[in-house]
């Protein structure tokens, strides 16, 4: 008899390197930064600095927790210790550094994490794994960094409400700092759901057991 073709090895999950408790884990960060962001009053640089100081150290513990789970897997890889690295450096910078130095640090942060969750994509790729997410990811923050740098740092754009009477009802203005910090929490609502849905998402190998 014919012997049968062993069947291809199932490409790794896109949440490979870290697990999926701590891709799950890095969604509601991210998540959670977004909808204090969103639901805040205060979009100052001052804001801007704590939340994100918060949400960095906050991703360097999950990432680091991910990769030691992962490792004594023996399934470890250099990617969430490298976002770990690179999370709690930005969080101590922009603590340290203050709202002045809010965007160089943000956008310097995106770049890196961005750059290598990009280059570990498509290393993955290259190897006959699934990586779109990881590509989609780490594309997503290059854009942040590049969406946070064209803001122009005197930006002011004035607004008002008029009421029927032709009375102005409520005024103020749109500044660099208000953009920057609505960009940041547009990035960590759509960031999290991305990395939520490759987290819970089925890999070929649970979908075929």
């Amino acid at each position: 008899a014919l012997s049968q073709p062993s069947a291809l090895p199932a490409p790794a999950s896109s949440h490979v390197g870290m697990g999926r408790l701590a891709s799950i884990l890095r969604a509601l960060v991210a998540l959670a930064l977004g909808i204090v962001i969103t639901f805040s009053s205060d979009h100052s640089a001052a804001f801007g600095v704590t939340a994100f100081a918060v949400f960095a150290g906050a991703t360097a513990v999950v990432m680091l927790i991910g990769a030691v789970r992962e490792r004594r897997k023996g399934s470890g890889s250099w990617l969430p210790v490298t976002l770990a690295i690179v999370s709690l450096a930005a969080g101590v910078a922009v603590a340290l550094l203050g709202p002045d130095y809010f965007v160089v640090v943000v956008s310097a942060w995106a770049l890196l994490s961005g750059a290598a969750e990009l280059s570990f994509g498509l290393q993955a790729r290259r190897a006959g794994r699934v990586a779109r997410d990881e590509i989609i990811v780490g594309a997503l923050a290059i854009l942040l960094a590049i969406a946070l740098l064209v803001v122009p740092p005197d930006y002011t754009e004035p607004w008002q409400v008029i009421g029927r009477g032709g009375e102005v009802e409520a005024s103020g203005s749109v500044t660099a700092d208000i953009m920057t910090v609505g960009v940041l929490g547009a990035w960590a609502i759509i960031h999290g759901v991305l990395v939520a849905i490759a987290a819970l998402t089925p890999t070929r190998t649970e979908v075929r057991a």
